[in-house]
């Protein structure tokens, strides 16, 4: 299996595609000072940070978390406002849950989750993450966290917001007002459907 790759094009397809980094899952801060993307060491998902040159290139990778064992996240996705980082990680006991850091100091942590939780996304309009609970194997649902990050952070309880049946994938978009969501249903012939 090759490496993943993170690159870039022109938005209107001109030119040649650039190569910028090895890695996977980017996104690019709000104000376009860095690239934050997952590498996988040995079998473990760890996250890193390039800033973003003047030509459009990336510089070096750096740490997130300046911790040793870093720890094996996923999902990562960045706030709106670009300076926290929300992510799923596995736990111990083999659960999962959710988390929020500082990026890209990787100061603090806040757990946003309890009793499981996974593929966290900020629905930015209504600060709130969202994201689905439970555990791997048993009931899920998609749950709503309201989160001030400024002056202070502050996390409210998480609410349920509806059940989500065993057909539909853990993947969850939001819309801005967390109003709408997207999924990707299994359908049993074979195949997916995204359905809102």
């Amino acid at each position: 299996m090759g490496l993943n790759r993170i690159v870039s094009r022109n938005a209107d397809g001109s030119g040649e595609r650039q190569e910028l980094a090895a890695g996977m899952a980017p996104g690019v801060s709000p104000d376009g000072r860095f690239v934050l993307y997952l590498i996988d060491e040995r079998g473990s998902r760890h996250v890193r940070y390039s800033e973003v040159s003047a030509n459009g290139t990336l510089g070096p990778p750096r740490r997130v978390f300046k911790n040793t064992p870093e720890p094996d996240i996923s999902s990562p996705s960045l706030a709106p406002n670009g300076y926290f980082l929300s992510y799923d990680q596995r736990q111990q006991g083999g659960g999962v849950e959710v988390f929020m850091t500082d990026v890209p100091s990787g100061e603090g942590r806040w757990q946003i989750s309890r009793g499981g939780g996974t593929r966290p996304v900020w629905a930015g309009e209504a600060g709130e993450l969202i994201f689905v609970g439970g555990m791997p194997g048993g009931p899920r649902t998609v749950m709503a966290a309201r989160i001030q990050l400024s002056p202070e952070v502050v996390i409210g309880a998480p609410l349920k917001l509806f059940d989500v049946g065993k057909d539909f994938s853990d993947e969850i978009e939001a819309a801005p007002d967390a109003k709408r969501f997207i999924m990707i249903r299994q359908r049993s012939e074979g195949g997916s459907e995204a359905v809102r």
